[in-house]
């Protein structure tokens, strides 16, 4: 489990209203990262609710990057920006992960009660 545990690495950088993070794609990050974004987001103004909806998008988006960017793999490197602009917050993901072309997704009409849509689809 140590061995597992060793691959979450997570650095933090802050200076001048901005913080960088590095991390690893290990979903141990994933928490620690939202906590972050969170924090960030509270000192930027935003309530606890904002906040918390900030991070679960943030949770989300990484981990789609951990899934499907590197298939898994959780020893691959992405950086997190996250910056205070004049009336927003501002957040960069980076990844290597492979790419794919939004032009070969299927198009489907909306669906008629966006309301009834689950996660996931």
């Amino acid at each position: 489990m140590r061995q597992d545990q060793d691959k979450a690495d997570l650095s933090i950088l802050r200076q001048n209203g901005r913080v960088e993070l590095k991390m690893s794609s290990h979903p141990a990050t994933l928490r620690p990262v939202r906590v972050v974004a969170e924090d960030f987001c509270r000192d930027a103004g935003m309530d606890a609710r904002q906040a918390g909806e900030v991070g679960l998008v943030l949770n989300e988006a990484l981990a789609n990057v951990m899934r499907h960017g590197y298939d898994g793999a959780d020893d691959k490197p992405i950086q997190v920006t996250f910056q205070l602009q004049k009336d927003a917050v501002r957040i960069d993901i980076r990844d290597w992960g492979k790419c794919f072309d939004p032009e070969e997704l299927p198009r489907n009409a909306p669906p008629a009660n966006p309301e009834a849509v689950t996660p996931g689809g």
